[in-house]
């Protein structure tokens, strides 16, 4: 039986320092309970480009610049952090865009 995982979708091509093309897939294991902030710490642990643009671990905080995306639904942070992840849960993160 495989380990329980959630999938990160990283749509960042033109932010400082994410030069690959097209949506980046990282397949992150998860334990039974464990919540959305101690993934991101996870991962600003292990990509330091994650820490510098997408979550800052120093103040718990994900960027204002970026949209959560949990399940294929809009995500407030008006919850925080303590969102319970489950096995097969996506997680997509991508740049608000702006224009003018």
């Amino acid at each position: 039986m495989n380990s329980p995982r959630v999938e990160l979708r990283l749509w960042l091509k033109d932010w400082p320092g994410w030069n690959q093309a097209g949506p980046i897939i990282l397949q992150e294991p998860i334990e039974e309970g464990e919540t959305l902030r101690s993934v991101l710490n996870r991962l600003a642990e292990r990509v330091p480009q994650f820490k510098e643009t997408i979550f800052d671990p120093m103040t718990q905080s994900i960027s204002d610049e970026v949209a959560l995306v949990i399940n294929d639904r809009f995500q407030s942070l008006s919850l925080g952090l303590e969102i319970k992840m489950q096995d097969g849960d996506r997680i997509l993160l991508f740049p608000y865009l702006a224009g003018g």
